[in-house]
């Protein structure tokens, strides 16, 4: 911490003449060695820095002064480095499939407001997914393209924002704090079981999560009370401790407690009691979990009776970007297996 703030992230400049230092509400630049502000950014225009398991989305550019970074719209920005002057990279994707969004809002068990959404493609599958988003702590982003994935595969995609959520106000954003792994769980839940009391009419419904959004359905899948008839999930994470930004305020502040948490919040803890068809994806390269503690999860829910396949990708990281396609294959061979029992 300095006058200008708590820092989040840093980085040396290629050149090692400056430093960039990442807030909550602002980037600057910091002459090295001698510790003088050069330039600030404000972000004050509707965004902040995305963050993900291995820390925020933000790299110095080649140029000098140059950063880019994440947004949490998910839009990639390009500062130069001047003070407040940001260019948006903009993006078009023709191949966007169409489909009609419904929002919906839900109470929560302990009563806390959620907000949810259908994405419904003009002829669903009788089998419809409850898409579960990774960060911890992401949105509800129209474009990601896992969630665009299933709709453009024909299946009715539903989402909450589940607490932690950004982009709902304040009150979801910290209504996880100490809870990670219980409370946003039980979200998941309260909201595929609302989805079938309001929506489903008898559909089975499916779980597809990423990253972290991957850890909370497997936790859930493992409820007594899941109304869940599957999950896929794209390289989940196993435990808290994969997720250093979001540590401290995951698990409980108490010693002890921390430490029942780290073992009972544990993918490994809920193997046991999934019993229930899994798919996961793993990129061998990912930082995140191992191949071996991947190999070792879905040997252990096999065991207890659910079936689990592991796909693993030697030559891929945690965003599986060099197998989208087969992903997509692997996934609608999956689920239409399951659609036809």
């Amino acid at each position: 911490r300095w006058e200008e703030g708590a820092v989040t992230e840093t980085a040396f400049s290629p050149a090692e003449d400056r430093l960039l230092c990442a807030l909550e509400d602002r980037i600057v630049w910091v002459s090295w060695p001698e510790g003088r502000t050069l330039s600030r950014l404000s972000l004050n225009f509707g965004t902040g820095i995305r963050a993900s398991a291995t820390g925020r989305q933000i790299a110095c550019g080649a140029r000098s002064g140059e950063v880019w970074f994440l947004g949490g719209d998910s839009r990639l920005y390009r500062w130069d480095g001047a003070d407040d002057r940001i260019v948006v990279a903009e993006h078009t994707d023709d191949t966007k499939p169409s489909c009609r969004v419904e929002e919906f809002a839900l109470r929560a068990a302990d009563g806390l407001e959620l907000y949810a959404q259908r994405l419904i493609p003009a002829a669903p599958a009788a089998l419809a997914v409850l898409y579960v988003h990774g960060g911890p702590g992401e949105t509800l982003d129209a474009d990601d393209s896992w969630a665009l994935q299933l709709v453009a595969s024909g299946y009715e995609v539903v989402r909450v924002a589940y607490r932690g959520s950004a982009g709902y106000g304040g009150r979801l954003k910290t209504a996880n704090t100490g809870c990670y792994g219980v409370c946003d769980v039980r979200d998941v839940i309260d909201a595929g079981v609302r989805w079938q009391g309001s929506f489903g009419r008898g559909r089975p419904l499916a779980l597809f999560g990423d990253g972290y959004g991957g850890y909370l359905s497997l936790m859930a899948l493992a409820r007594s009370d899941s109304p869940f008839s599957c999950a896929i999930c794209t390289c989940p994470a196993i435990n808290m401790l994969t997720h250093p930004l979001h540590r401290d305020r995951a698990l409980p502040a108490d010693p002890e407690r921390r430490r029942h948490a780290l073992q009972d919040r544990s993918v490994f803890a809920a193997a046991a009691h999934i019993g229930r068809p899994v798919l996961l994806f793993q990129g061998a390269l990912d930082t995140v979990a191992t191949t071996q503690q991947m190999r070792e999860l879905a040997q252990q829910i096999s065991a207890a009776g659910g079936p689990c396949d592991l796909v693993v990708f030697e030559d891929d990281t945690h965003s599986l970007a060099r197998h989208r396609p087969e992903v997509r294959l692997r996934s609608e061979r999956f689920l239409a297996q399951l659609a036809m029992l």
